[in-house]
């Protein structure tokens, strides 16, 4: 490029600058705020006079009472400069929960010094009224306890037995963890989930109604020495191929409820979410969870071979050597 001429329209080496060009002038383009001494509107960069701090927008929002507050369509909103943080309540309908419900939780709050101990079995409550824990049964826990809806969906969201969309009338769990994926649990899985037509926590059937499933795979659910495992509402059928499984689906799918390899018979997942608040109905329904069987030959194993050979465990000394001293921290 040795030629004295620029391009056509170039402004490269050119006196005049490119019509409309703002470079070198001394007007900035509008709206802009380079070398302005005023900052865009709703800005906080302010000049390094001004009492403000400075950063971005969503840094530096301060919260404000709530009626000097714009408003806002949740309850909480990420804010910036011009939308502050606030909780502002929410009208939540909670006519679902029944006097009956209201008297258990009344019961389960008095179990405990401080009430907000009482949250996990609460949630466990709404489950068993709702099919699922909604916002209605978040505000409802919220109020009884004197907590915010944020901390109790912290809650509710952390821990998986917690479900936010209406669930079946019975819940199968399959395991699909190390042990049980590697003797086919995977297999298990893959061939209910063709089976039912859905995935991961999702439903067969209209939610709730006789018949209808929710499906989701598990982590450990404790029983390796029985692997591959599922359980239904929480109890355990042992040694389980795609085939029982698929056979256990489809009477579950009947109406029917088969027995448990061991533990409490078996009920609908609404009635299990009760006996999880603390709450079994008759006497001898908590009689009968309580004596099901519930370990398995396999997991007595050991202690069957240690009794035949005459096997014990070192006995405690009666006078126990003193612990090894700790070096002190410097």
């Amino acid at each position: 490029m040795s030629s004295e001429e620029p391009l056509a329209g170039s402004s490269v080496n050119s006196e005049e600058p490119l019509a409309d060009s703002s470079m070198n002038s001394e007007e900035p383009l509008a709206g802009s705020s380079m070398n302005s001494e005023e900052p865009l509107a709703g800005s906080s960069m302010y000049p390094a006079d001004h009492d403000e701090p400075v950063g971005t927008p969503a840094f530096t929002a301060r919260p404000v009472a709530a009626e000097a507050a714009p408003d806002q369509a949740a309850p909480t909103t990420l804010s910036t400069a011009q939308d502050v943080p606030v909780e502002r309540p929410v009208q939540v309908d909670t006519g679902v929960f029944d006097e009956l419900t209201r008297q258990r939780a009344r019961e389960i709050i008095a179990r405990y010094p401080q009430s907000r101990s009482a949250l996990l079995p609460l949630l466990h409550l709404v489950q068993s009224a709702e099919g699922y824990v909604s916002q209605a049964g978040i505000s409802f826990c919220a109020e009884l306890l004197e907590l915010t809806t944020a901390e109790v969906s912290t809650v509710a969201t952390f821990y998986t037995m917690f479900k936010r969309r209406p669930s079946g009338e019975h819940l199968v769990s399959v395991c699909t963890n190390t042990l049980c994926a590697a003797l086919g649990g995977d297999e298990i899985y893959a061939t209910l989930c063709k089976k039912l037509g859905v995935g991961h926590e999702e439903t067969a059937g209209r939610p709730g109604s006789p018949g209808s499933i929710t499906l989701e795979h598990a982590e450990c659910l404790a029983a390796c020495d029985l692997a591959p495992v599922l359980q239904v509402n929480y109890e355990f059928y042992d040694n389980q191929t795609p085939q029982s499984a698929v056979a256990l689906v489809e009477a579950l799918q009947r109406g029917e409820r088969p027995a448990p390899t061991r533990g409490a018979p078996l009920t609908d997942w609404r009635n299990t979410e009760l006996q999880l608040a603390g709450f079994f109905g008759e006497p001898q329904q908590l009689r009968d969870a309580v004596d099901g069987p519930s370990a398995a030959p396999e997991t007595l194993a050991g202690n069957r071979l240690a009794e035949e050979r005459g096997w014990q465990a070192p006995a405690m000394p009666d006078n126990p050597p003193p612990l090894p001293t700790v070096a002190e921290k410097k």
